[in-house]
């Protein structure tokens, strides 16, 4: 717990304590732009666009609202009639002088939980001295136990869709998975996006579906008869599907984290060396098909570069989770070194495009339904056994 004061100077403030059976006591305060405090926590801030629906891609909302700060739209005076403000966690809120009150924040499990673009806006522009002198609303509630903290949170923010990424992500669901990122001091862990909008490149949901891609336990292989084995089709399918069966056998995964540098780096190469044989095999035609990507130059943050030609996301995944057929099933680990794992992929890998461009002419190629085709997956698990 790293408890620190933050000076709050207030127009006019009042004190509520809606039940004395609990503990919460909520303090509705009309505060000048320039009595916000900087630096506020923001982590209960579930998504990362405020109650007014914006983002960080400065869309027109933003930069009216932004407009409106700087007093140069709209009535001046009357910020806090058309703005829903913003609502913090405190543990305890002191008063020092009618005007000056002293907010003590926890800065793992309190602070901004909601108007988080509305904090910033306000703060940055007082800072850059161009902001006009305006009102806010900010309501503090202090006393709230952990999972109160985290359903407010959620609720507050139910005003525009949150997805299933921040909710988990203001739940702690993904702390564990950070916590193994930071301490194997992976290069990519800085990159990987926890919430909705956030501006890192790499969504924890594709991690996580990735992940589930090379679960062995709850997705067998049938090798009798291919045809009934179980694939993870619901990890290209359905993210909140995915992100909910992380969430309830959290600890069956986080033995499997040992695996991620792997599982990525796999994905990247096949992505990349995919359209290569393709174009091998079927004389460049990879131009042509709807589910290779030659139109955009895509940055591969695990092998360190960029690839001008690439697989599109979602076929990625029935091919690496055809190399289930290599994991352990008691150590959740590869059954042989990392370099004979991709050995398996070069030597699979014409009969794994043959497979892939076999789907694609019964489907018209069309990428999505490809995905979705459990008989590109039973195949791809089939090859890669055959060649393991």
């Amino acid at each position: 717990m790293a408890i620190k004061k933050y000076p709050l100077r207030v127009q006019e403030i009042k004190r509520i304590k809606p039940s004395n059976s609990e503990p919460e006591i909520i303090h509705n305060a009309i505060v000048p732009f320039s009595g916000l405090p900087q630096g506020l926590p923001g982590k209960l801030n579930v998504r990362t666009i405020d109650d007014l629906g914006f983002s960080t891609s400065k869309t027109a909302v933003y930069k009216t609202v932004e407009r409106t700060v700087q007093g140069k739209e709209g009535k001046k005076g009357k910020f806090h009639l058309k703005n829903n403000g913003i609502s913090l966690a405190a543990s305890s809120v002191v008063k020092v002088t009618n005007d000056l009150y002293h907010l003590y924040i926890d800065e793992d499990t309190e602070g901004i939980t909601n108007g988080g673009h509305t904090y910033e806006l306000i703060t940055r522009n007082v800072d850059a001295g161009t902001a006009i002198e305006a009102l806010v609303k900010v309501e503090i509630t202090e006393g709230m136990d952990e999972e109160t903290k985290e359903e407010v949170a959620i609720g507050l923010n139910s005003q525009v869709n949150v997805d299933q990424t921040s909710i988990f992500n203001t739940k702690k669901v993904f702390n564990s998975l950070k916590d193994f990122l930071a301490e194997q001091k992976h290069p990519y862990g800085d990159k990987i996006a926890y919430q909705m909008n956030a501006l890192e490149p790499i969504k924890v949901g594709e991690v996580i579906s990735k992940l589930v891609c090379l679960d062995a336990i709850k997705y067998p292989l049938d090798r009798e008869m291919w045809i009934k084995s179980k694939h993870p089709v619901s990890a290209y399918a359905g993210k909140t599907q995915t992100l909910t069966l992380y969430n309830t056998n959290l600890e069956y995964y986080e033995k499997m984290f040992k695996l991620l540098p792997n599982i990525l780096e796999l994905a990247e190469i096949i992505q990349m060396v995919v359209p290569t044989e393709h174009a091998r095999q079927f004389k460049n035609a990879s131009n042509k098909v709807a589910y290779i990507d030659t139109s955009n130059v895509k940055r591969m943050y695990i092998l360190g570069k960029d690839s001008k030609s690439n697989l599109i996301d979602g076929l990625v995944k029935p091919l690496l989770s055809g190399f289930r057929s290599l994991i352990d099933p008691n150590t959740l680990y590869w059954d042989r070194s990392f370099t004979e794992v991709k050995k398996v992929l070069k030597e699979s890998l014409p009969e794994l495009v043959m497979y892939l461009k076999s789907t694609a002419n019964a489907l018209d190629n069309k990428a999505n339904s490809m995905a979705r085709d459990t008989r590109l997956w039973t195949d791809a698990a089939s090859t890669i056994d055959k060649y393991k």
